[in-house]
């Protein structure tokens, strides 16, 4: 018997930086494959509104409404949109375990966050001790290269049939999760990655 999830989690502030990242370099991915395969420049919205119920595509000067949505769960089987889109992109990404902390190194901000930890924490351990922690922290993220991959799954058309409702219940490998909010969902076996797909997807969005 499958069991089931809620996925309700809480959101840690790092978490919410890694979605934030997640999110903005799978658009990029897409406008990158749009323009290396297709020849097309698209060009993104990344304005930000906090009228969550009317959500505005992703891609600036569209005829329709289009949703880029991103996962670093490799395995998932499912991909999504918002229940007001008429399209749902679907680009999974890789990102390291300690993205935050490399992202801070690469952005130089890393010493900063460094000595405010070593200023903080020096009341409660040793002199040596703090040197010691500072720079295991630095050996390990100076010492290796932040790689991100991503990979542009393909694309579905909303519909009726792609409609899911708060609380429906889908499987995933291993079980069943909840889910907590109504959009749009299809398996990743079911969106259309041809490139005869994607020429015809462009032609009716601009």
């Amino acid at each position: 018997m499958p069991y089931k999830i809620i996925k309700k989690e809480k959101r840690y502030f790092e978490k919410i930086v890694s979605d934030v990242f997640k999110e903005k370099i799978g658009e990029v991915i897409f406008k990158k494959f749009a323009d290396q395969k297709f020849g097309r420049d698209i060009t993104l919205d990344w304005s930000i509104s906090r009228e969550i119920e009317s959500f505005k595509s992703d891609i600036v000067d569209s005829r329709k409404v289009i949703s880029i949505k991103s996962t670093d769960t490799l395995e998932s089987i499912w991909a999504e949109a918002p229940k007001n889109t008429d399209y749902g992109i679907f680009i999974k990404v890789s990102l390291p375990k300690d993205f935050l902390m490399k992202m801070l190194a690469f952005i130089s901000s890393l010493e900063k966050l460094l000595k405010y930890v070593q200023d903080k924490i020096k009341e409660d351990i040793t002199a040596s001790d703090t040197m010691d922690l500072v720079g295991f922290i630095k050996e390990t993220v100076y010492g290796e290269q932040m790689a991100i991959k991503a990979f542009t799954c393909g694309f579905f058309k909303t519909s009726n049939q792609t409609f899911k409702h708060k609380e429906d219940r889908l499987f995933y490998i291993g079980g069943e999760f909840e889910l907590y909010e109504d959009k749009h969902i299809v398996k990743c076996t079911e969106l259309k990655r041809s490139d005869q797909d994607w020429r015809e997807f462009l032609r009716e969005i601009f």
